[in-house]
C-alpha cells in the first residue's frame, strides 16, 4: 500500500502514482511462469513453498486482490476501463470535445493497434495466469491448514471465471489457457465463445463447492463484515449472469433464487447507500488499497467545478438522462448535473467522493443485489413465468419510486426489464454493452446512436479486436471479423 498524505496529493498526480503501482504488480503476476513474487513480506519465492505456508499462500490471494482493486480491467490512463470502454462504445456515455483518447471506442472505430485495447488484453490474460497458477500450486499443496486451502482453491477459481468472462465478453472467442504452461499457451487459436462460458460456468461451479457461505478475511481464516472476498452468495451471483448469458433461464432463475432468498444478509437499500462500503446490497465489493483515495469511478466521473474538460471527458448521454421518468430517484440520486449558465451537461454520480484526501466511506461495487433481481425478473419472463418475473422487476422499479409494469405480453415485459437494466446499472462493468450483444438487439439501437456519434454501425464492431501484436506473436490467434 502505498501512503499519501491529504495535504501532498492530489488528483493529477493520482494517475502516475496509481500507474507506478500498477505496474509493480503487473510485473508479478506476467513474470510467475516459475517464481513468484509475494507481498508481505517482500521476497521471491519457490512456488512450491509458497502454497505451502498458509501466510505465503493467502498473500498470493490478496495480492490479486489487490491488484485487480488497482487495475480492475484499466486503461493505460488508469481510468476504470469497465466502467468507461464499454459505456463509450453503447448509450451510456459521451465525449466532452471528442477527447482523442477515447473517441475510438467512443465512434466504434477501435483498430487492433489500439494501446488501450492491447492493455486490457495483456491484463485479463496475465490474471487468468496468475489465477492457474494459483490454482496448481493449491491442488498440490498439502501443508496448508484444510480450511484455508479450500477457500483460496474457490477463490482462485472465481478469479479465473471472472476474467474469461469479460475476456470472452468483450472479445467473442478468445484462448481459453488452463494450465501454467506459457509456452503452450502462447500458440493456442481462439477458443469459441461458448466454450469460454462453459469453461467460466465449469470453474465457478467448482469454487461453490470450495468458498465459505459467509466472507473471509484477506488472511484467509476469520469471518469478516467486509465484503470485498467472493463468498458462495458471489460465485452464484456470477454463475447467474454467466447462466443467463448463455440463455440458460431455468439455471440462471436458481442460482438467482439463491442469493435472493438469504434476506438476512441481502437486501436492497436508499439509492443514496448502495455504494458506499459494506452496503447490504453488496455482493462483492473491491476494497480502494491507496490511501486517500475511494473509487476510481467517483475520480473519473465526478466533474469539478471547471466542469469538464480533457481530465474530465466522461459525460452521460443526453438520451440516457431524458430517459429516467419524472419521479425516478436514480435521476436525482445517480445522476449529476453541472452547467455555467450557457451549457448543462450530466455525468454519472453513483460514488459521491471524487477527491482524493478523503475518508474511505466507498467501495467499488462488483456484484449487488439489483442486478441478481433484473437476472431472475428476465429469466422469469422468458421462462413464461410473466407475474413472478414483474414481482422481481418492480421491486426495482419501487426503490428508484417509479410506477409498478402492469404489462402482461411476455416481450412487453422482457423490454421493460432490458430498459430497467439501463437505468439500474449504467456505467457498471459494461453492462449495457452486453446486454445489447446478448439479446441481440445491439442491431436495433446501434445505428441511430452512431448518428448522435458521428459514425456509422457496422455489426462487425461488437466485437474489439484482437491485438495487433499478440497476432505477430501467435501465428495461431485470427482476427475478428471487420478488422
Amino acid at each position: 500500500m502505498i501512503s499519501a498524505k491529504k495535504t501532498t496529493i492530489t488528483k493529477d498526480s493520482f494517475c502516475s502514482l496509481f500507474m507506478s503501482c500498477a505496474m509493480a504488480l503487473f510485473i508479478l503476476f506476467s513474470g510467475c511462469k516459475k517464481l513468484v513474487e509475494v507481498p508481505s513480506p517482500s521476497s521471491t519465492v519457490d512456488i512450491e513453498n509458497v502454497y505451502n505456508d498458509d501466510v505465503t499462500a493467502a498473500a498470493v490471494l490478496n495480492g490479486m486482490y489487490t491488484e485487480l482493486s488497482l487495475r480492475p480491467g484499466l486503461e493505460v490512463t488508469s481510468s476504470a476501463f469497465l466502467s468507461v470502454a464499454p459505456g463509450l462504445s453503447a448509450d451510456e456515455l459521451t465525449l466532452f470535445a471528442n477527447n482523442d483518447s477515447y473517441i475510438d471506442y467512443y465512434r466504434n472505430s477501435l483498430n487492433a493497434n489500439s494501446v488501450n485495447n492491447v492493455l486490457y488484453w495483456s491484463a485479463g490474460y496475465h490474471r487468468c495466469y496468475a489465477s492457474t497458477v494459483a490454482i496448481e500450486g493449491l491442488t498440490k499443496a498439502d501443508k496448508l491448514t484444510p480450511d484455508l486451502r479450500r477457500q483460496l482453491l474457490g477463490q482462485a477459481y472465481f478469479l479465473r471465471a471472472f476474467q474469461f468472462f469479460y475476456l470472452t465478453s468483450l472479445y467473442g472467442d478468445v484462448p481459453l489457457p488452463l494450465t501454467s504452461n506459457y509456452k503452450v499457451n502462447e500458440l493456442l487459436p481462439r477458443a469459441p465463445s461458448e466454450e469460454v462460458m462453459n469453461q467460466v460456468i465449469a470453474d465457478l461451479r467448482t469454487a461453490e463447492t470450495l468458498v465459505s457461505e459467509n466472507y473471509i478475511d484477506v488472511k484467509g481464516k476469520k469471518e469478516t463484515s467486509t465484503r470485498i472476498t467472493p463468498n458462495k452468495a458471489a460465485v452464484q451471483a456470477m454463475l447467474a449472469r454467466a447462466y443467463l448469458f448463455k440463455s440458460d433461464y431455468q439455471n440462471a432463475e436458481k442460482c438467482a433464487t439463491a442469493v435472493i432468498n438469504q434476506t438476512s444478509r441481502y437486501k436492497l437499500v436508499p439509492l443514496d447507500e448502495v455504494f458506499l462500503a459494506n452496503s447490504s446490497e453488496a455482493i462483492w465489493q473491491l476494497q480502494p488499497v491507496i490511501n486517500g483515495a475511494n473509487t476510481q469511478d467517483g475520480l473519473i466521473f465526478i466533474l469539478p467545478s471547471s466542469g469538464p474538460g480533457d481530465s474530465y471527458p466522461f459525460l452521460l448521454d443526453n438520451q440516457l438522462a431524458v430517459s429516467f421518468s419524472v419521479n425516478d430517484l436514480r435521476k436525482k440520486k445517480w445522476v449529476g448535473t453541472w452547467t455555467d449558465g450557457t451549457q448543462t451537461v450530466n455525468y454519472p454520480f453513483k460514488y459521491k467522493i471524487g477527491n482524493l484526501g478523503e475518508p474511505v466511506t466507498e467501495f467499488k461495487m462488483v456484484l449487488r443485489l439489483a442486478e441478481v433481481y433484473l437476472i431472475r425478473a428476465e429469466a422469469l419472463a422468458r421462462l413464461g413465468r410473466i407475474e413472478e418475473s414483474k414481482t422481481d422487476l418492480n421491486a426495482i422499479r419501487s426503490r428508484a419510486g417509479v410506477a409498478s409494469v402492469t404489462a402482461t405480453n411476455q416481450q412487453a415485459v422482457i423490454d421493460d426489464i432490458i430498459n430497467e437494466r439501463r437505468l439500474e446499472l449504467f456505467t457498471e462493468w459494461g453492462d449495457r454493452w452486453f446486454t445489447l450483444k446478448r439479446t441481440g438487439i445491439i442491431d436495433q439501437v446501434m445505428p441511430g446512436v452512431s448518428v448522435r456519434k458521428a459514425s456509422s454501425w457496422n455489426s462487425n464492431w461488437q466485437r474489439y479486436p484482437i491485438p495487433k501484436r499478440d497476432r505477430d506473436l501467435n501465428p495461431n490467434l485470427s482476427q475478428n471479423a471487420g478488422y
